[in-house]
Protein backbone atom coordinates (compact mmCIF):
# COMPACT_ATOMS: atom_id res chain seq x y z
CA UNK A 1 0.00 0.00 0.00
CA UNK A 2 2.83 2.25 0.81
CA UNK A 3 4.66 1.41 -2.21
CA UNK A 4 1.11 2.39 -4.26
CA UNK A 5 0.76 5.80 -2.09
CA UNK A 6 4.26 6.86 -3.15
CA UNK A 7 3.71 6.18 -6.80
CA UNK A 8 0.28 8.37 -6.77
CA UNK A 9 2.55 11.04 -5.11
CA UNK A 10 4.84 10.64 -7.99
CA UNK A 11 2.67 10.82 -10.74
CA UNK A 12 1.07 13.68 -9.28
CA UNK A 13 4.26 16.13 -9.07
CA UNK A 14 4.72 15.08 -12.66
CA UNK A 15 1.12 16.35 -14.00
CA UNK A 16 1.54 18.94 -11.30
CA UNK A 17 5.05 19.89 -13.17
CA UNK A 18 3.23 20.58 -16.55
CA UNK A 19 0.82 23.19 -15.72
CA UNK A 20 0.12 24.32 -19.11
CA UNK A 21 -1.16 20.64 -20.12
CA UNK A 22 -2.82 21.08 -17.15
CA UNK A 23 -4.67 24.06 -18.06
CA UNK A 24 -5.79 22.91 -21.28
CA UNK A 25 -7.49 19.64 -19.50
CA UNK A 26 -9.64 22.13 -17.79
CA UNK A 27 -9.89 25.38 -19.52
CA UNK A 28 -10.64 23.61 -23.03
CA UNK A 29 -13.82 21.80 -22.19
CA UNK A 30 -14.77 24.87 -20.11
CA UNK A 31 -14.88 26.85 -23.50
CA UNK A 32 -16.61 24.44 -25.28
CA UNK A 33 -19.56 24.09 -23.36
CA UNK A 34 -19.81 27.67 -23.07
CA UNK A 35 -19.24 28.38 -26.77
CA UNK A 36 -21.02 25.01 -28.27
CA UNK A 37 -24.48 25.23 -25.66
CA UNK A 38 -24.79 29.03 -26.94
CA UNK A 39 -24.00 27.58 -30.34
CA UNK A 40 -26.15 24.37 -30.61
CA UNK A 41 -29.34 26.59 -28.66
CA UNK A 42 -29.66 29.17 -31.45
CA UNK A 43 -29.17 25.85 -34.03
CA UNK A 44 -31.86 24.05 -32.09
CA UNK A 45 -34.80 27.10 -32.08
CA UNK A 46 -34.09 27.54 -36.16
CA UNK A 47 -34.30 23.82 -36.86
CA UNK A 48 -37.59 23.20 -38.97
CA UNK A 49 -37.03 19.86 -40.87
CA UNK A 50 -35.94 17.13 -39.12
CA UNK A 51 -36.26 14.00 -39.40
CA UNK A 52 -36.70 10.62 -36.84
CA UNK A 53 -37.84 7.10 -36.28
CA UNK A 54 -42.10 7.31 -35.38
CA UNK A 55 -43.48 4.68 -33.67
CA UNK A 56 -47.33 5.04 -35.00
CA UNK A 57 -49.84 2.17 -33.18
CA UNK A 58 -53.39 2.30 -35.30
CA UNK A 59 -55.76 0.60 -33.32
CA UNK A 60 -58.72 1.44 -35.48
CA UNK A 61 -59.75 0.76 -38.82
CA UNK A 62 -61.87 3.56 -39.57
CA UNK A 63 -61.81 6.63 -42.25
CA UNK A 64 -60.42 9.18 -39.89
CA UNK A 65 -57.89 6.95 -38.30
CA UNK A 66 -56.62 5.89 -42.02
CA UNK A 67 -56.41 9.16 -43.51
CA UNK A 68 -54.78 10.56 -40.78
CA UNK A 69 -52.15 7.81 -41.09
CA UNK A 70 -52.14 7.86 -44.52
CA UNK A 71 -51.20 11.88 -44.57
CA UNK A 72 -48.71 11.38 -41.75
CA UNK A 73 -46.78 8.53 -43.44
CA UNK A 74 -46.45 11.51 -46.97
CA UNK A 75 -45.29 14.12 -44.57
CA UNK A 76 -41.62 13.20 -45.08
CA UNK A 77 -40.85 13.91 -41.33
CA UNK A 78 -40.75 10.73 -40.10
CA UNK A 79 -39.48 7.08 -40.25
CA UNK A 80 -42.42 5.56 -39.27
CA UNK A 81 -42.84 2.23 -37.83
CA UNK A 82 -45.43 0.30 -36.70
CA UNK A 83 -44.13 -2.74 -35.03
CA UNK A 84 -41.13 -3.55 -32.51
CA UNK A 85 -38.91 -6.53 -33.32
CA UNK A 86 -41.62 -8.01 -36.30
CA UNK A 87 -44.37 -7.44 -33.39
CA UNK A 88 -47.12 -4.70 -33.17
CA UNK A 89 -46.81 -3.68 -29.55
CA UNK A 90 -49.47 -2.64 -27.21
CA UNK A 91 -49.34 0.97 -25.72
CA UNK A 92 -47.15 -0.28 -22.56
CA UNK A 93 -44.97 -1.89 -24.54
CA UNK A 94 -44.59 1.31 -27.39
CA UNK A 95 -43.82 3.37 -23.65
CA UNK A 96 -41.41 0.89 -22.48
CA UNK A 97 -39.45 1.27 -25.98
CA UNK A 98 -39.61 4.78 -25.47
CA UNK A 99 -38.05 5.03 -21.97
CA UNK A 100 -35.13 2.80 -23.22
CA UNK A 101 -34.70 5.31 -26.04
CA UNK A 102 -35.30 3.08 -28.68
CA UNK A 103 -37.67 5.70 -30.26
CA UNK A 104 -37.91 9.38 -30.00
CA UNK A 105 -41.41 9.77 -30.67
CA UNK A 106 -45.09 7.25 -30.81
CA UNK A 107 -48.40 8.54 -31.32
CA UNK A 108 -51.15 6.25 -30.59
CA UNK A 109 -54.65 6.25 -32.55
CA UNK A 110 -57.22 4.65 -30.11
CA UNK A 111 -60.08 2.07 -31.40
CA UNK A 112 -63.09 3.11 -32.69
CA UNK A 113 -62.21 6.89 -33.01
CA UNK A 114 -63.40 7.08 -36.54
CA UNK A 115 -67.01 5.84 -35.43
CA UNK A 116 -67.38 8.70 -31.78
CA UNK A 117 -66.16 11.36 -34.94
CA UNK A 118 -68.53 10.00 -37.22
CA UNK A 119 -71.59 10.37 -34.41
CA UNK A 120 -70.45 13.82 -33.19
CA UNK A 121 -70.36 15.32 -36.80
CA UNK A 122 -74.03 14.07 -37.35
CA UNK A 123 -75.06 15.59 -34.18
CA UNK A 124 -73.46 19.04 -35.16
CA UNK A 125 -74.76 18.40 -38.77
CA UNK A 126 -78.67 18.03 -37.22
CA UNK A 127 -78.01 20.67 -35.07
CA UNK A 128 -76.86 23.71 -37.43
CA UNK A 129 -80.45 24.22 -38.72
CA UNK A 130 -84.13 23.33 -37.87
CA UNK A 131 -84.51 19.37 -40.01
CA UNK A 132 -88.01 20.97 -41.70
CA UNK A 133 -85.47 23.17 -43.72
CA UNK A 134 -83.33 20.08 -45.07
CA UNK A 135 -86.79 18.22 -45.78
CA UNK A 136 -88.35 21.52 -48.07
CA UNK A 137 -85.23 22.69 -49.73
CA UNK A 138 -81.71 21.74 -49.09
CA UNK A 139 -79.70 23.85 -51.18
CA UNK A 140 -81.52 26.55 -49.85
CA UNK A 141 -80.55 25.50 -46.69
CA UNK A 142 -76.99 25.31 -48.18
CA UNK A 143 -77.54 29.18 -48.94
CA UNK A 144 -78.42 29.95 -45.27
CA UNK A 145 -75.63 28.58 -43.79
CA UNK A 146 -73.23 30.45 -45.65
CA UNK A 147 -75.16 33.70 -46.48
CA UNK A 148 -76.04 34.39 -42.73
CA UNK A 149 -72.24 33.07 -41.80
CA UNK A 150 -71.12 36.12 -39.27
CA UNK A 151 -75.36 35.83 -37.86
CA UNK A 152 -74.84 32.64 -36.98
CA UNK A 153 -71.11 32.07 -36.39
CA UNK A 154 -71.97 32.87 -32.63
CA UNK A 155 -74.74 30.13 -31.87
CA UNK A 156 -72.22 27.47 -33.87
CA UNK A 157 -69.65 28.18 -31.72
CA UNK A 158 -71.82 27.66 -28.93
CA UNK A 159 -72.94 24.14 -30.28
CA UNK A 160 -69.96 23.15 -31.17
CA UNK A 161 -68.09 23.83 -27.60
CA UNK A 162 -70.88 21.88 -26.27
CA UNK A 163 -70.15 19.02 -28.17
CA UNK A 164 -66.15 19.26 -27.97
CA UNK A 165 -66.80 19.92 -23.90
CA UNK A 166 -68.64 16.34 -24.16
CA UNK A 167 -67.29 13.95 -26.54
CA UNK A 168 -63.55 14.92 -27.63
CA UNK A 169 -61.59 12.09 -28.88
CA UNK A 170 -58.02 11.64 -28.13
CA UNK A 171 -55.01 10.78 -29.84
CA UNK A 172 -52.21 10.03 -27.74
CA UNK A 173 -48.58 11.54 -28.07
CA UNK A 174 -45.70 9.55 -26.49
CA UNK A 175 -42.39 11.51 -26.56
CA UNK A 176 -39.10 10.83 -25.47
CA UNK A 177 -37.96 13.52 -22.87
CA UNK A 178 -34.39 13.93 -24.89
CA UNK A 179 -36.87 15.60 -28.23
CA UNK A 180 -35.66 19.29 -28.24
CA UNK A 181 -38.58 21.80 -28.19
CA UNK A 182 -37.90 22.59 -31.61
CA UNK A 183 -38.49 19.09 -33.27
CA UNK A 184 -41.99 18.64 -30.30
CA UNK A 185 -43.44 21.55 -31.86
CA UNK A 186 -42.75 20.28 -35.45
CA UNK A 187 -44.04 16.59 -34.13
CA UNK A 188 -47.21 18.28 -33.24
CA UNK A 189 -47.78 20.68 -35.79
CA UNK A 190 -47.22 17.79 -38.48
CA UNK A 191 -49.68 16.07 -36.58
CA UNK A 192 -52.43 18.66 -35.74
CA UNK A 193 -52.58 19.89 -39.35
CA UNK A 194 -53.03 16.05 -40.25
CA UNK A 195 -55.53 15.90 -38.20
CA UNK A 196 -57.53 19.23 -38.92
CA UNK A 197 -56.93 18.68 -42.94
CA UNK A 198 -58.77 15.32 -42.86
CA UNK A 199 -61.46 16.81 -40.03
CA UNK A 200 -62.24 19.42 -42.29
CA UNK A 201 -62.69 16.97 -45.30
CA UNK A 202 -64.78 14.77 -43.50
CA UNK A 203 -67.24 17.29 -42.14
CA UNK A 204 -67.16 18.89 -45.87
CA UNK A 205 -67.54 15.92 -47.37
CA UNK A 206 -71.08 15.09 -44.48
CA UNK A 207 -72.24 18.85 -45.11
CA UNK A 208 -72.36 18.47 -48.81
CA UNK A 209 -74.23 14.61 -48.46
CA UNK A 210 -76.92 15.93 -46.50
CA UNK A 211 -77.78 19.01 -48.27
CA UNK A 212 -77.46 16.98 -51.56
CA UNK A 213 -75.33 19.46 -53.73
CA UNK A 214 -71.96 21.01 -53.41
CA UNK A 215 -71.40 23.98 -51.01
CA UNK A 216 -70.33 27.20 -52.91
CA UNK A 217 -67.49 25.11 -55.06
CA UNK A 218 -65.25 28.62 -55.45
CA UNK A 219 -64.53 29.19 -51.50
CA UNK A 220 -61.34 27.61 -50.70
CA UNK A 221 -61.79 25.60 -47.83
CA UNK A 222 -58.26 25.09 -46.23
CA UNK A 223 -57.28 24.74 -42.41
CA UNK A 224 -56.50 28.05 -42.02
CA UNK A 225 -59.42 29.65 -43.66
CA UNK A 226 -62.73 27.19 -42.73
CA UNK A 227 -65.47 28.29 -40.03
CA UNK A 228 -65.09 25.21 -38.31
CA UNK A 229 -61.10 25.28 -37.94
CA UNK A 230 -61.41 29.07 -37.21
CA UNK A 231 -63.84 28.92 -33.95
CA UNK A 232 -61.00 26.19 -32.63
CA UNK A 233 -58.39 28.79 -33.15
CA UNK A 234 -60.80 31.30 -31.21
CA UNK A 235 -61.52 29.27 -28.57
CA UNK A 236 -57.54 28.37 -28.14
CA UNK A 237 -56.34 29.30 -24.48
CA UNK A 238 -60.40 30.11 -23.74
CA UNK A 239 -61.70 26.65 -22.97
CA UNK A 240 -58.32 24.56 -22.33
CA UNK A 241 -57.65 23.49 -25.82
CA UNK A 242 -54.26 23.11 -27.19
CA UNK A 243 -53.68 25.31 -30.73
CA UNK A 244 -52.74 21.37 -31.75
CA UNK A 245 -55.90 20.13 -31.22
CA UNK A 246 -58.46 19.51 -33.92
CA UNK A 247 -62.24 20.43 -34.00
CA UNK A 248 -63.23 17.19 -32.62
CA UNK A 249 -59.93 15.57 -32.31
CA UNK A 250 -57.71 16.31 -28.99
CA UNK A 251 -53.93 15.65 -28.63
CA UNK A 252 -52.88 14.84 -26.01
CA UNK A 253 -48.79 15.20 -25.54
CA UNK A 254 -47.37 12.62 -22.53
CA UNK A 255 -43.73 11.59 -21.89
CA UNK A 256 -42.02 8.24 -21.27
CA UNK A 257 -42.05 9.37 -17.48
CA UNK A 258 -44.37 9.80 -14.79
CA UNK A 259 -45.99 13.24 -14.53
CA UNK A 260 -44.08 14.19 -11.77
CA UNK A 261 -40.30 13.07 -13.29
CA UNK A 262 -40.76 14.42 -17.02
CA UNK A 263 -38.36 17.13 -17.90
CA UNK A 264 -38.52 18.82 -21.37
CA UNK A 265 -34.28 18.60 -22.34
CA UNK A 266 -32.37 21.40 -23.04
CA UNK A 267 -29.39 22.78 -24.63
CA UNK A 268 -27.62 22.89 -21.70
CA UNK A 269 -28.87 19.27 -20.75
CA UNK A 270 -27.55 17.95 -24.25
CA UNK A 271 -23.61 19.96 -24.13
CA UNK A 272 -22.77 18.96 -20.48
CA UNK A 273 -22.63 15.68 -20.72
CA UNK A 274 -21.30 15.39 -24.42
CA UNK A 275 -18.40 17.63 -23.41
CA UNK A 276 -17.72 16.29 -19.93
CA UNK A 277 -16.78 13.09 -22.12
CA UNK A 278 -14.94 14.55 -24.61
CA UNK A 279 -12.67 16.30 -21.87
CA UNK A 280 -12.02 12.86 -19.63
CA UNK A 281 -11.47 11.32 -22.59
CA UNK A 282 -9.12 13.71 -24.34
CA UNK A 283 -6.57 13.22 -21.18
CA UNK A 284 -5.18 10.62 -23.35
CA UNK A 285 -3.26 13.24 -24.39
CA UNK A 286 -0.83 14.00 -21.19
CA UNK A 287 -1.71 10.21 -19.56
CA UNK A 288 -0.12 8.46 -23.05
CA UNK A 289 2.80 11.25 -23.50
CA UNK A 290 3.68 10.68 -19.24
CA UNK A 291 3.84 6.72 -20.00
CA UNK A 292 6.59 6.73 -22.79
CA UNK A 293 8.00 9.72 -21.28
CA UNK A 294 8.62 7.33 -17.97
CA UNK A 295 9.97 4.38 -20.58
CA UNK A 296 11.88 6.68 -22.41
CA UNK A 297 14.14 8.20 -20.18
CA UNK A 298 14.76 5.27 -18.09
CA UNK A 299 12.30 5.50 -15.28
CA UNK A 300 9.92 2.77 -15.46
CA UNK A 301 13.08 0.44 -15.75
CA UNK A 302 14.14 2.11 -12.54
CA UNK A 303 10.67 1.45 -11.10
CA UNK A 304 10.45 -2.05 -11.99
CA UNK A 305 13.63 -2.54 -9.94
CA UNK A 306 12.09 -1.63 -6.85
CA UNK A 307 9.73 -4.23 -5.62
CA UNK A 308 6.81 -2.67 -7.04
CA UNK A 309 4.49 -4.66 -9.92
CA UNK A 310 4.14 -2.85 -13.43
CA UNK A 311 0.10 -3.28 -12.88
CA UNK A 312 0.51 -1.45 -9.47
CA UNK A 313 2.36 1.34 -11.81
CA UNK A 314 -0.44 1.55 -14.37
CA UNK A 315 -2.57 1.70 -10.95
CA UNK A 316 -1.11 4.70 -9.49
CA UNK A 317 -1.82 6.36 -12.59
CA UNK A 318 -5.38 5.19 -13.15
CA UNK A 319 -6.30 6.53 -9.46
CA UNK A 320 -4.56 10.09 -10.57
CA UNK A 321 -6.14 11.05 -13.81
CA UNK A 322 -9.35 9.20 -12.90
CA UNK A 323 -9.13 12.43 -9.67
CA UNK A 324 -8.65 14.87 -12.95
CA UNK A 325 -11.43 13.32 -14.71
CA UNK A 326 -14.21 13.65 -11.78
CA UNK A 327 -12.89 17.30 -11.47
CA UNK A 328 -13.47 17.71 -14.90
CA UNK A 329 -17.18 16.21 -13.91
CA UNK A 330 -17.97 18.89 -11.27
CA UNK A 331 -16.41 21.85 -13.06
CA UNK A 332 -18.65 20.82 -15.76
CA UNK A 333 -21.44 20.57 -13.36
CA UNK A 334 -20.55 23.89 -12.18
CA UNK A 335 -20.65 25.42 -15.22
CA UNK A 336 -24.02 24.55 -16.14
CA UNK A 337 -25.53 25.48 -12.78
CA UNK A 338 -23.66 28.87 -12.30
CA UNK A 339 -21.70 29.91 -15.75
CA UNK A 340 -24.10 29.28 -18.58
CA UNK A 341 -27.21 31.16 -16.93
CA UNK A 342 -25.19 34.28 -16.96
CA UNK A 343 -25.48 34.17 -20.90
CA UNK A 344 -28.78 33.21 -21.41
CA UNK A 345 -28.34 29.48 -21.44
CA UNK A 346 -30.86 27.64 -19.34
CA UNK A 347 -29.55 25.92 -16.39
CA UNK A 348 -28.40 22.45 -16.04
CA UNK A 349 -30.98 20.07 -13.96
CA UNK A 350 -29.44 16.86 -13.31
CA UNK A 351 -32.69 14.87 -11.88
CA UNK A 352 -32.72 13.66 -8.29
CA UNK A 353 -30.50 9.94 -8.71
CA UNK A 354 -26.88 11.69 -7.93
CA UNK A 355 -25.72 8.25 -7.02
CA UNK A 356 -26.33 6.87 -10.61
CA UNK A 357 -24.74 9.96 -11.50
CA UNK A 358 -21.34 9.70 -9.39
CA UNK A 359 -21.23 5.32 -10.37
CA UNK A 360 -21.97 7.24 -14.26
CA UNK A 361 -18.83 9.54 -13.87
CA UNK A 362 -16.90 7.11 -12.14
CA UNK A 363 -17.03 4.55 -15.06
CA UNK A 364 -16.71 7.26 -17.78
CA UNK A 365 -13.57 8.29 -15.75
CA UNK A 366 -12.06 4.53 -15.27
CA UNK A 367 -12.75 4.28 -19.46
CA UNK A 368 -11.11 7.35 -19.93
CA UNK A 369 -7.84 6.51 -18.31
CA UNK A 370 -7.98 2.77 -19.34
CA UNK A 371 -7.97 4.12 -22.75
CA UNK A 372 -4.89 6.41 -21.93
CA UNK A 373 -2.94 3.61 -20.26
CA UNK A 374 -3.43 1.54 -23.47
CA UNK A 375 -2.02 4.38 -26.09
CA UNK A 376 0.49 5.13 -24.14
CA UNK A 377 1.83 1.45 -23.86
CA UNK A 378 1.38 0.13 -26.97
CA UNK A 379 2.20 3.64 -28.67
CA UNK A 380 6.12 4.24 -29.48
CA UNK A 381 6.79 8.05 -29.64
CA UNK A 382 4.51 11.30 -28.33
CA UNK A 383 3.85 11.78 -31.79
CA UNK A 384 1.96 8.80 -32.23
CA UNK A 385 0.33 8.85 -29.21
CA UNK A 386 -0.75 12.51 -29.58
CA UNK A 387 -1.72 12.20 -32.89
CA UNK A 388 -4.07 8.68 -32.38
CA UNK A 389 -5.13 9.83 -29.27
CA UNK A 390 -6.76 12.81 -30.29
CA UNK A 391 -7.85 11.57 -33.91
CA UNK A 392 -9.73 8.84 -32.02
CA UNK A 393 -11.65 10.76 -29.76
CA UNK A 394 -12.41 13.36 -31.95
CA UNK A 395 -13.95 10.59 -34.48
CA UNK A 396 -15.62 9.05 -31.25
CA UNK A 397 -17.16 12.27 -29.91
CA UNK A 398 -18.86 13.06 -33.91
CA UNK A 399 -20.16 9.40 -33.60
CA UNK A 400 -21.41 9.15 -30.12
CA UNK A 401 -23.36 12.85 -30.20
CA UNK A 402 -21.23 14.84 -28.95
CA UNK A 403 -20.88 17.40 -31.09
CA UNK A 404 -24.12 16.62 -32.81
CA UNK A 405 -27.24 14.42 -31.36
CA UNK A 406 -27.44 10.47 -32.47
CA UNK A 407 -31.06 11.23 -33.65
CA UNK A 408 -30.39 13.59 -36.27
CA UNK A 409 -28.04 11.67 -38.03
CA UNK A 410 -28.48 9.62 -40.86
CA UNK A 411 -29.73 6.12 -39.68
CA UNK A 412 -26.62 4.02 -40.95
CA UNK A 413 -24.59 6.10 -38.42
CA UNK A 414 -27.13 5.65 -35.45
CA UNK A 415 -26.26 2.40 -36.17
CA UNK A 416 -22.94 2.47 -35.77
CA UNK A 417 -22.52 5.18 -33.11
CA UNK A 418 -23.43 2.39 -30.88
CA UNK A 419 -19.78 1.20 -30.61
CA UNK A 420 -18.37 4.76 -29.18
CA UNK A 421 -17.48 4.58 -25.34
CA UNK A 422 -18.33 8.22 -25.28
CA UNK A 423 -21.87 7.32 -26.56
CA UNK A 424 -22.20 4.93 -23.89
CA UNK A 425 -21.31 7.68 -20.88
CA UNK A 426 -24.02 10.42 -23.28
CA UNK A 427 -26.54 8.25 -22.63
CA UNK A 428 -25.83 7.04 -18.85
CA UNK A 429 -25.89 10.73 -18.27
CA UNK A 430 -28.92 11.68 -20.32
CA UNK A 431 -30.94 8.45 -18.21
CA UNK A 432 -30.01 10.51 -15.32
CA UNK A 433 -30.70 14.00 -16.14
CA UNK A 434 -33.84 13.29 -18.29
CA UNK A 435 -35.45 9.86 -17.57
CA UNK A 436 -34.66 10.18 -13.87
CA UNK A 437 -32.96 7.00 -14.28
CA UNK A 438 -31.13 5.23 -11.10
CA UNK A 439 -28.31 2.46 -10.64
CA UNK A 440 -30.69 0.11 -12.71
CA UNK A 441 -31.31 1.79 -15.59
CA UNK A 442 -28.00 3.23 -16.47
CA UNK A 443 -26.73 -0.79 -15.37
CA UNK A 444 -25.60 -1.51 -19.48
CA UNK A 445 -24.04 1.15 -20.23
CA UNK A 446 -21.76 1.25 -16.86
CA UNK A 447 -21.38 -2.26 -17.71
CA UNK A 448 -20.35 -1.25 -21.42
CA UNK A 449 -17.79 0.97 -19.40
CA UNK A 450 -16.16 -0.86 -17.01
CA UNK A 451 -15.95 -3.33 -19.74
CA UNK A 452 -13.65 -1.09 -22.03
CA UNK A 453 -11.52 0.21 -18.77
CA UNK A 454 -10.77 -4.31 -18.12
CA UNK A 455 -9.93 -4.53 -21.72
CA UNK A 456 -7.79 -1.76 -22.00
CA UNK A 457 -5.75 -2.73 -18.86
CA UNK A 458 -5.91 -6.11 -20.29
CA UNK A 459 -4.57 -5.27 -23.27
CA UNK A 460 -2.12 -3.14 -21.71
CA UNK A 461 -0.74 -6.05 -19.43
CA UNK A 462 -0.34 -8.34 -22.15
CA UNK A 463 1.47 -6.09 -24.45
CA UNK A 464 4.11 -5.23 -22.36
CA UNK A 465 5.09 -8.88 -21.39
CA UNK A 466 4.92 -10.20 -24.99
CA UNK A 467 7.61 -7.19 -25.62
CA UNK A 468 9.34 -8.40 -22.74
CA UNK A 469 9.40 -11.56 -24.06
Amino acid sequence: MLRLLALIRKDILVLLRDKAGLAVLFLMPTALVLVVSLVHDTAIKATQDPTMELLLLNNDSGTLSKAIDHRLCNLGFFQIHTKIDSKTPTPEEAQAALSKGRFKVCIIIPEGISQRFDALVKELLLGLMPLNTYAADPYAAGIYVQGRYAEERKSLKASLAELREKAMVDIRVILDPTVPNAFRETILSALSRSVIITETEILLNCLSNTMGRSINSNRQWTPETNSLSGISKDEEGQTGYSKHDGIFVKIREDFSLNQENRMLPTSTQQNVPAWTMFAMFFIVVPLAGQIITERQNGILKRLLVTPVSYFAILLSKVIVYLTVCLFQFFLMLLVGFKVLPLFGSPQLEIGANYLALLAVALAAGLAAAGFGVVVGTVMRNHQQASTFGAVIIIIAAAMGGVMVPVYVMPELMQKISVISPLAWGLNAFLDVFLRNGNLISVLPNFARLMAFFGIAISISLFYRLWRRN
